[in-house]
């Protein structure tokens, strides 16, 4: 019932998108209009500084506060300095961390899901998602929640960074990886998603491929591995030295009536109409230049 009520709602949402989206926004009050996008905070901009350019990502504490923490914590400290993207495979994700040298560093929990009404902004986008009953966004990050909607969780969508493991739950030191290619959904609810690439993922998408079938995809060579130069948090350097950057905020009407658009394709172009549902890992999460 409550998928079939949500679907309702998504069949409502595509009539409202017949109008024209640029009539929509100017009948919007300026003030509404504003509000459209939101600064990117410098406390959660994590920098990759990488050979060939800066990767800019936006760290999530409202998902995972505790493996965020122990991110920040470890970049801080300058641990990260001079690491490298050491297991990288093809289609699947590029790992990075400290390859036997967090032997001092006490494990984080996990935080795979949570309970749904712990964060205010959830936005639905569509229902029946192979992964999960409902798919939606909370502040640029696709979230998936199940169908008695009690339970909250990341979904990995392409360039989404997450802290790796081994088999315990709880084991996540310092590894993470950063998802390329098509979007590993079989993570979900399986590992901690701590933020997402927007900008510079190109720079992760061309480090040199381990072989999956030999050693899980690790490049054994160091000189063949990708190097991070440095990581920083935004709010440690400089104003001068920040990436400003603005994110669409995925709770105004404006974007989702994009979704809408995007739903219900239309024009001569479309030899077969789409079938009305949507891939959340396919819905663009905008940004632009910040002040």
């Amino acid at each position: 019932m409550v998928a079939q009520a949500f679907k309702a709602g998504l069949v409502f949402r595509g009539v409202l998108a017949a109008f024209s989206l640029s009539l929509f926004i100017a009948m919007m009050p300026a003030a509404a209009q504003d509000d459209v996008w939101r600064p990117l905070d410098p406390e959660n901009a994590l920098y990759l500084e990488m050979e060939r350019g800066r990767v800019v990502i936006e760290l999530a504490p409202d998902l995972a506060p505790q493996n965020v923490a122990q991110l920040k914590k470890l970049v801080r400290e300058g641990r990260y300095e001079n690491s490298s993207f050491y297991r990288v495979i093809e289609n699947f994700v590029a790992q990075a961390g400290l390859q036997g040298r967090a032997d001092d560093i006490a494990p984080v929990v996990a935080e795979f899901e949570w309970d749904v009404g712990r964060l205010d902004g959830f936005s639905p986008i569509e229902t029946d998602d192979p992964y999960a009953p409902i798919t939606g966004f909370y502040k640029g990050f696709p979230l998936g929640r199940d169908a008695g909607m009690t339970r909250e969780w990341a979904i990995h969508c392409p360039a989404v960074m997450a802290m790796a493991r081994g088999n315990e739950a709880g084991s996540a030191t310092s590894e993470f990886y950063i998802t390329i290619g098509q979007a590993p959904r079989h993570l979900d609810r399986n590992l901690t998603v701590i933020g997402r690439v927007l900008m510079g993922m190109r720079f992760i998408e061309g480090a040199h491929r381990g072989n999956r079938d030999i050693n899980g995809g690790v490049i054994a060579d160091r000189t063949l591995q990708t190097p991070i130069k440095s990581m920083a948090i935004a709010a440690d350097l400089p104003p001068g030295e920040r990436t400003r950057l603005e994110v669409i905020n995925t709770s105004h009407p404006r974007f989702l009536a994009q979704v809408e658009a995007l739903r219900n394709r239309t024009g001569d172009f479309w030899k077969h109409r789409p079938s009305g549902m949507i891939d959340i890992c396919t819905v663009p999460v905008s940004i632009r230049p910040g002040n």
